[in-house]
């Protein structure tokens, strides 16, 4: 079993056929150049510290 994430709607598309065309059930964007992933493949979720420019550092009360 394979997945694919949609690069448009960002929500995974499942299939048991690893080639072939593949379309988003979601947005209907072909995905078939987009890269397969084992199903069972958890996606890593960005650090919003990162991606907002957040520091972890804690402000001083004064």
């Amino acid at each position: 079993m394979y997945k694919k994430i949609c690069h448009r709607c960002q929500r995974p598309s499942f299939s048991s056929a690893g080639e072939g065309e593949w379309i988003c059930p979601v947005c209907a964007e072909d995905l078939t150049s987009q890269p397969k992933l084992p199903a069972n493949q958890v996606r890593p979720k960005p650090k919003l510290d990162v991606v907002y420019g957040k520091s972890r550092t804690k402000r001083n009360a004064n």
